[in-house]
Order: structure tokens, then C-alpha cells, then sequence
């Protein structure tokens, strides 16, 4: 648990390094990037909830928040880092090395460019956080993970929609982590 820790610490440490040149979390945000982004990443119920073994992507990963603090505290997940813009792309690529992470991966494109070249088995859990979800995106994962896949998706508390399983984060009172079916996929609002 130790080096896991000194894992978090390192990868908040090169989160805030690069916070303010690449725009990786909001300016408000900075001085609290391990509280309010790495502690919303490891909340305890979605920890328990998060199957074991589950493949994941983290779509629009952008500083990496929550697929490294997942990589680094659950080494039997495998993680997929996907971000579009580059110089996100190089953060990532730069923290996955530096932190010796070797259950994560990054994949510079978009969900639907990952559909078109992967050929891998499916994805178990496809996650979000500040992503709005386009219907090409619903498509695109759709293709990618298994039947039984979910959607994790953080945002406000309130209104439900049948068949989503809300966990309430312990660090916020105010947000949420949205567990979607993949029969539920279709309604998937854009984050707040």
C-alpha cells in the first residue's frame, strides 16, 4: 500500500505540474488536484463497485483523472488512456512511464477512431468525467465494449433514469457516479 500511495503522490505532483501549461484541470482546481480529483477517482463505493479483471477506457482522459489513480491503486485492471488532443496525449504518455504503469495505455483519437482500429476483445467499462456523450460516441461504444458493459459517468446528483445505479461520492455532496447499462446507453445526458 505504500509504494500506492507514494504512486498517488508522484502522479498529483506531475498533475499539477502540468495543470496550468496544458490545462489538465481548472484553474480553481490546482491547489486541490489530490482532494478533489484523485480522492473523486478512488471514492470507496465505486472502488468496491469496479469489477475486478475489468477492461477500461477512459474516454476524454485528458490529465488522466480517473484512469491512473485507478491504474496505479488496481493493478488487475487494464486501463486505456484515450485522448484526442496531443499535448494531453504526451502528459499521459510522460505519467504512464514515469509511474511505471504497466496496466495503462494511451490511444491519441477519439472513441469512434478506436473503434475503427481496434480488434481486441471488448471493453468492460467505458468511464467519463466531464465528457458529453454524442450519439457517435454511444455508437462507437456500443461496438467496443461487451453486453454486459457500463458506463460510468460522474456528475450532479438528482433526476435518475431507469436502470442507472447512482453511487453518491463520499468526497462531494453534490456529485455523483452514474453507473449506465448498456440498455440505457441511448439516454446518456452531456456532463455537468
Amino acid at each position: 500500500m505504500k509504494g500506492k500511495i507514494q504512486g498517488l503522490l508522484h502522479y498529483g505532483a506531475l498533475l499539477e505540474e502540468g495543470a496550468g501549461r496544458l490545462g489538465l484541470v481548472g484553474r480553481g482546481d490546482r491547489g486541490h488536484i489530490l482532494i478533489r480529483h484523485v480522492t473523486e477517482a478512488l471514492d470507496p463505493a465505486l472502488m468496491a463497485w469496479l469489477p475486478p479483471g475489468s477492461r477500461v477506457l477512459d474516454v476524454g482522459s485528458g490529465g488522466g483523472v480517473p484512469g491512473i489513480p485507478w491504474a496505479i491503486m488496481r493493478e488487475d485492471l487494464e486501463i486505456r488512456l484515450l485522448e484526442r488532443r496531443l499535448k494531453k496525449v504526451a502528459f499521459l504518455e510522460r505519467a504512464s512511464l514515469a509511474l511505471k504503469l504497466g496496466n495503462a495505455s494511451v490511444f491519441a483519437g477519439t472513441l469512434e477512431e478506436l473503434g475503427r482500429r481496434t480488434v481486441s476483445s471488448p471493453w468492460t467499462v467505458a468511464v467519463a468525467r466531464g465528457v458529453r456523450w454524442t450519439p457517435a460516441m454511444v455508437r462507437a461504444a456500443t461496438k467496443l465494449l461487451t453486453e454486459e458493459g457500463v458506463v460510468v459517468r460522474y456528475g450532479a446528483s438528482g433526476g435518475g433514469t431507469e436502470g442507472v445505479r447512482v453511487l453518491p461520492l463520499d468526497s462531494s455532496a453534490d456529485r455523483v457516479v452514474q453507473l449506465w447499462p448498456r440498455s440505457s446507453w441511448g439516454s446518456l445526458p452531456a456532463a455537468r
